[in-house]
């Protein structure tokens, strides 16, 4: 099971190494304190503008609710991927490509393993 995090960290883990409080909040025409405010648990922003925060920090829908536990989990390799805070795009793309690959030569030589085999 996936731990998860509160709204406020999961709205800074977004931003992390993508947009500073200043530029988040000139994105969404907000100001720099009411995202300070959003991201150290002080206030909540607007369910409307979850999305758009989202949008701004380059993330994919469901991001942030995802993390901090408030949506299902994702059903496919893709999305799992573009969930993880810890991969950056080239990390996704790699990843993605090996599973590409494998999941290709599972098909090619028509002999997929067991899924209950380790």
């Amino acid at each position: 099971m996936t731990a998860h995090v509160p709204l406020h960290e999961a709205i800074a883990q977004a931003m992390r190494g993508r947009l500073s409080q200043g530029a988040l909040a000139r994105a969404l025409g907000y100001s720099q304190p009411s995202v300070h405010q959003w991201v150290s648990g002080a206030s909540l922003p607007k369910i409307v503008d979850i999305p758009r925060i989202e949008d701004a920090c380059g993330r994919p829908r469901g991001f942030i609710l995802h993390l901090a536990g408030l949506v299902a989990p994702v059903r496919t390799v893709e999305e799992a991927l573009a969930m993880d805070p810890t991969l950056d795009d080239a990390g996704r793309s790699v990843v993605l490509g090996a599973y590409h690959g494998v999941v290709d030569h599972y098909r090619l030589i028509g002999d997929a393993p067991d899924p209950g085999e380790g």
